[in-house]
């Protein structure tokens, strides 16, 4: 589960909402601390929560479907 802050407009989130409504296989790149992992993977879920003058947050599952490949980050 990748944990965020739920912005509606971010194009990655959209991207993420739209994998998992139609079902189909994305391709990722998680980069942290010059590290980055590319995979492609199903999203079965996105949870959302917040409300009236609060934060929105989320909750992206990934189904890693094939190899994940680790690399420097540029």
């Amino acid at each position: 589960k990748i944990s965020v802050n739920y912005i509606v407009a971010d194009a990655g989130q959209v991207a993420c909402d739209t994998a998992r409504t139609a079902g189909t296989l994305a391709s990722f790149k998680v980069v942290a601390s010059g590290t980055q992992w590319t995979f492609d993977a199903f999203v079965p879920s996105f949870e959302k929560s917040g409300g009236v003058d609060k934060q929105w947050t989320g909750a992206i599952t990934l189904e890693v479907s094939g190899p994940v490949t680790k690399g420097t980050a540029a």
